[in-house]
């Protein structure tokens, strides 16, 4: 069973690996945990979308797709998951149903679906493509309402602000940008990594946003001026993914050296602790609301579940430190 080691501010107890959930029979490109944190959506190059019981480990849904599953996402109420997928479409199930049952089809984009996303109230979709752009659809008719288009490469993230008036996305084009979510106006470009960015979400609070790149980090961005804030150094490795504890203190990233890292999100010098275990790139990261659990995917063909402790009094000691 994997662990994590310490890495100069927190304990090695303090992260424990709790659950593998094994099934997939390729890599997995993407999980994520539900709003009430009972459920878990992964999804992967074996074409499958699986559902398991966060308690448990149990798989509990197999959504059998007709292409590779790049992306997928639990409604914030667990009744409904969303794929994204290499037949340019993305997808709405029911998933408290036995069997897969397919809501609908949102077709328009021109390539590859990469990411998608729910808004926190489920009214809508947001999706982004191979085809350099990000698109905004109604989740009761499936109907697309707007086309976000500015990227000059592939748009790899996207994600809602949780008021949902605002969107982020990132691309290859090293750039991550913020939209009002209403009109589908640009409202800022984040400028400064030096390489493609991967990924891309938001604090729960609205105030900063957190992106993964290439480029061997991850930054914090201050959203209301869309100024750059911190800097979180893998070396040597690719920052595959990135995610945000509920309460902002701390964040977590998963890089292609086999492990996930959580951080201080005010203190960028080292890690509070390396999450050790996988056998292969770990490929997305996600956080429950209540902060207790970190889920991680990886191309060994597994997640994994870990356990946080002490999080809260160690982060907020960390950050009275530096005041």
């Amino acid at each position: 069973m994997g662990g994590g080691s310490s890495k100069g501010k927190a304990e090695t107890e303090d992260v424990h690996s709790s659950l593998t959930l094994e099934g997939h029979e390729a890599r997995i490109h993407s999980c994520a945990f539900s709003g009430d944190g009972a459920l878990i959506v992964t999804g992967g190059d074996d074409k499958t979308c699986r559902i398991w019981n966060a308690g448990t480990g149990r798989q509990v849904l197999l959504i059998q797709e007709e292409s590779y599953v790049t992306s997928c996402r639990i409604s914030w109420d667990g009744a409904m998951v969303v794929t994204g997928s290499t037949d340019f479409t993305a997808k709405l199930w029911d998933c408290q149903t036995a069997e897969q049952h397919l809501i609908r089809r949102l077709e328009g984009h021109a390539s590859h679906v990469l990411s998608c996303n729910f808004s926190v109230d489920t009214k809508y979709v947001i999706t982004g493509s191979d085809d350099h752009t990000a698109r905004v659809w109604l989740v009761g008719t499936g109907v697309c309402v707007k086309t976000l288009a500015g990227h000059g490469d592939k748009v790899t993230a996207v994600a809602f602000s949780d008021d949902s008036t605002l969107i982020v996305s990132a691309s290859l084009d090293t750039f991550a940008k913020i939209w009002n979510a209403e009109t589908g106006v640009l409202k800022a470009t984040l400028k400064g990594h030096s390489d493609w960015i991967l990924d891309c979400c938001f604090s729960h609070d609205g105030t900063r946003i957190l992106t993964a790149s290439t480029d061997q980090t991850a930054r914090t961005w201050d959203v209301k001026h869309a100024e750059f804030q911190k800097e979180f150094k893998h070396p040597g490795a690719t920052v595959t993914s990135c995610a945000f504890s509920r309460d902002g203190t701390m964040i977590i990233t998963g890089a292609l050296d086999n492990t996930a890292r959580l951080w201080n999100s005010w203190h960028c010098e080292e890690p509070l602790c390396c999450l050790e275990g996988h056998d292969g790139d770990v490929t997305s990261v996600g956080t429950s609301t209540d902060g207790k659990r970190v889920i991680t995917a990886s191309r060994d063909k597994t997640a994994r579940l870990w356990e946080v402790k002490k999080r809260v009094e160690r982060s907020t000691a960390a950050r009275t430190e530096s005041h």
